[in-house]
């Protein structure tokens, strides 16, 4: 075995270890500080540089390289080409592998995996069983956690925190002080910002976007430029399709709710139950649509309008006022 290193009779104590600075084999260059030789390996380009510190039962093998003041301990291993750098810390049995970097501030503790192309940087904080991947980035203040995972072309930055079992992929984004936790998958173009926040088994595809101070919590799919924003919230099981909408402070719940098309709630509007709402309609003002209640074409329901039961309201018609659509009802102008 070809020796890289040696270890010199530099010594410094170090958050209960005695740590010793390498210097390069070959060429005589100082290097960073490490607690043993089998914190980094003599095979292949791997290497400690600067003030960087590799201590406890940390491994650094392949042509993974720990820069400047970064800090690798614990179990962790860094393989690959990846990197570690600038004040990073990267402890308890982490894995960073492939090309991936982590630097400035960021800190990955846990049994996460860092992988790919990924990047995570500035304050970010990766922990417990998350895991980073692709061409993702996590940076920002933002916290990733639970089994989460972040992959693709992903970006996760600003203060947003992320945790359960969330699948963040594609080109998403989630950013701002966005809080997203359950069992749920973020992909496509989907961008989910501002204070919005997301429970339950939320799917969110083809552009879709929550913002402002929305909360979903549910089985709630969002697919085709759909939005739903300012302080609206959904729950239970309710999709919304083809660039329907959900703001103001509207309140959608029920068994299986389903807003389509151009369809526009907002205002204090409530929808309940198994209500269908689509192409062009729209639902404002204090209007309850529930039960098996459909609402679609043109219509307009506002004020303290009521469908509900099996009535339908469809074509131009017009609902306001105190005026209660039920039964079997038809309403087309």
């Amino acid at each position: 075995m070809a020796i890289k290193y040696r270890i010199t009779d530099e010594s410094m104590s170090y958050n209960g270890h005695t740590l010793w600075r390498i210097v390069e084999e070959s060429t005589g260059k100082k290097g960073g500080w490490i607690e043993k030789e089998s914190n980094l390996s003599h095979y292949e380009e791997c290497m400690v540089w600067g003030e960087a510190k590799v201590y406890g039962n940390a491994r650094v093998r392949g042509d993974a390289l720990i820069l400047d003041y970064a800090e690798v301990y614990d179990s962790a291993n860094v393989l690959g080409r990846a990197k570690i750098s600038g004040n990073a810390r990267v402890g308890l049995n982490s894995l960073i592998i492939d090309l991936a970097q982590v630097s400035d501030f960021a800190k990955v503790i846990g049994n996460v995996v860092i992988s790919g192309e990924s990047r995570v940087e500035e304050e970010a904080t990766i922990l417990e069983q998350a895991s980073v991947g692709g061409n993702a980035q996590v940076f920002g203040k933002a916290q990733i956690a639970g089994y989460a995972s972040i992959k693709d072309y992903a970006k996760i930055y600003d203060e947003a925190n992320i945790a359960g079992l969330i699948a963040v992929f594609g080109n998403a984004e989630v950013y701002n002080k966005a809080f997203v936790i359950g069992h749920g998958l973020i992909g496509g173009n989907s961008k989910v910002y501002g204070n919005a926040q997301l429970d339950g088994r939320c799917v969110l595809g083809h552009l879709a976007q929550v913002y402002g101070n929305a909360q979903l919590d549910g089985a709630v799919n969002l697919l085709d430029e759909t939005e739903v924003y300012g302080n609206a919230v959904i729950t239970g099981v309710v999709a919304l399709l083809n660039q329907a909408k959900v703001f103001e402070d509207a309140q959608v719940t029920g068994d299986l709710v389903m807003i389509m098309g151009n369809a526009s709630v907002h205002g204090e509007a409530r929808i309940f139950d198994n209500a269908s709402l689509y192409e062009n309609c729209d639902v404002y003002g204090n209007a309850t649509i529930k039960d098996f209640a459909r609402v679609y074409g043109n219509a307009k329901v506002y004020e303290h309008a009521v469908v509900q039961d099996n009535a339908q309201v469809y074509g131009t018609a017009v609902v306001k006022g105190t005026t209660v659509v039920a039964g079997s009802e038809h309403i087309s102008s």
